[in-house]
């Protein structure tokens, strides 16, 4: 008796559909940016998608890719997922942080004294609303770690 076997799935094809199943049209985003990523693949010019663009461990635009297909997608995939997380919490953060607010603030003005003459102020590349806050808050480090693991917790614990 001869038994046919099915093919061995790939990762990609683990990925594709729990990318499909949890972010609808999220296939077609990363199809997207993998197009953008070999069109740019030779220059420094900006994609569109931060964690593309940012200086990191993400090296997709050296030359060692032999197959850019495959290899653009899973940088694609991983870009993907950074930027729709960090999405879902930075405003979150700045809203409920007066920490983070002032250390945005703070970045913010030292990127803009490298700015072009004609421009006055650094626009974070995020869709964040404008988050002020020009003085230092006052804080004990102890409290801010108990309060964020007591928000983590009261989070994980609703599933939120």
């Amino acid at each position: 008796m001869d038994a046919r076997l099915p093919g061995r799935p790939t990762s990609s094809a683990y990925a594709d559909s729990y990318l499909q199943r949890t972010y609808p049209g999220s296939l077609d985003c990363v199809e997207e940016m993998v197009e953008i990523m070999k069109d740019k693949k030779s220059s420094y010019d900006a994609t569109g998608h931060w964690a593309l663009d940012a200086y990191s461990h993400y090296p997709w635009r050296k030359s060692h890719q032999k197959n850019q297909t495959r290899d653009f997608r899973k940088f694609a995939i991983a870009a993907y997922h950074e930027e729709r997380l960090v999405s879902e919490y930075r405003q979150k953060l700045f809203d409920s942080s007066e920490v983070a607010k002032f250390l945005r603030t703070a970045l913010g003005a030292w990127l803009s004294s490298f700015l072009k003459p004609g421009k006055t102020e650094y626009e974070f590349p995020d869709t964040c609303q404008r988050t002020a806050r020009r003085r230092r808050p006052q804080f004990d480090i102890e409290d801010v770690i108990e309060n964020n693991d007591r928000i983590a917790y009261i989070t994980k614990g609703l599933g939120v």
